[in-house]
C-alpha cells in the first residue's frame, strides 16, 4: 500500500511540474483540439481549402460568430499543431486541412477510451 501511494506521489509531481499543466494552461497537449479549434476544423471540413474570413463566414452560418482575430488565431494554433497548412503565400492566405473528420474523430475516441479505462 505505501508503495502504491508513493508512486501515485511521484505520478503527481511529474504532472503537476510538467510544463504541460497548471491551472493557467491555455490548451491541452500539441494532438489534443479544443472545442473552439474542432468548431474551425469543422468548418474546413465543410468548405474545404479557405481564408479565415471564409472560415469565420461557415462558423457565424452554424450559430458560431467569433471576431476574425479569434479565428485567425485558431487557425494559426492549428497550422502549429499539425491540423492544417497555409496553401497561399501571398494574402488573402488560404489554409487547407491537413486531417480528415474521420482521422481526427477516431484519435478523439480512441483518447477518450483510453482516459476512461486508463489505457
Amino acid at each position: 500500500k505505501k508503495k502504491k501511494k508513493k508512486k501515485k506521489k511521484k505520478l503527481k509531481n511529474q504532472i503537476q511540474n510538467s510544463p504541460e499543466s497548471g491551472p493557467d494552461m491555455a490548451r491541452p497537449k500539441a494532438k489534443e483540439l479544443t472545442e473552439r479549434e474542432l468548431e474551425v476544423m469543422h468548418a474546413f471540413w465543410q468548405v474545404g481549402e479557405s481564408t479565415v474570413a471564409e472560415v469565420r463566414s461557415c462558423l457565424a452560418d452554424s450559430g458560431r460568430d467569433l471576431a476574425y482575430t479569434t479565428v485567425a488565431t485558431l487557425v494559426r494554433i492549428l497550422m502549429d499543431k499539425g491540423f492544417v497548412e497555409q496553401t497561399e503565400t501571398e494574402r488573402p492566405f488560404r489554409y487547407r486541412p491537413l486531417r480528415t473528420f474521420e482521422d481526427v474523430s477516431g484519435s478523439m475516441v480512441g483518447d477518450l477510451i483510453n482516459s476512461v479505462f486508463s489505457g
